[in-house]
């Protein structure tokens, strides 16, 4: 039997596709092509800031937040497995338990439960695969 390698994470082109269609919903500031091309070719985090969030874009997720909300669009298995190694050092390193935010830790679970049911290595929130699935949100909506 031939088993198919699970791909690792989005895609390049999915990727930029999903920081704009976020960007657009919660008005937040997109990276230029130049600086999206730089962050993929060095695989580092770039954080844009606006006055109505900020966005978190890395190959291996992306999410957007404010002083109240926290949200993922799309994490990696490596991002999941990267964060919680980081929590546990910083345990070790302390000597005291330091614990995942539980809204994290919620949306680490639900992302895991989807990658075993599809059997792949990454989560991608759907409401922002499509462009005609972005409703810009406004005030009073």
């Amino acid at each position: 039997m031939i088993r198919k390698h699970k791909k690792k994470a989005i895609g390049k082109t999915e990727l930029k596709r999903l920081m704009k269609n976020v960007a657009l919903r919660h008005s937040l500031k997109a990276l230029s092509d130049e600086k999206f091309k730089a962050m993929w070719d060095m695989d580092d985090i770039i954080i844009t800031s606006s006055y109505t969030g900020i966005m978190w874009i890395s190959r291996n997720f992306l999410a957007y937040g404010d002083d109240n909300v926290f949200r993922y669009v799309y994490i990696s298995k490596s991002h999941i497995h990267e964060e919680r190694s980081s929590y546990r050092r910083t345990s070790l390193l302390r000597l005291q338990k330091v614990s995942l935010p539980q809204d994290i830790k919620k949306a680490f679970d639900f992302a895991e439960r989807h990658m075993r049911c599809q059997n792949t290595r990454y989560w991608v929130d759907d409401c922002y695969l499509s462009q005609n699935n972005i409703m810009k949100v406004g005030k009073g909506l």
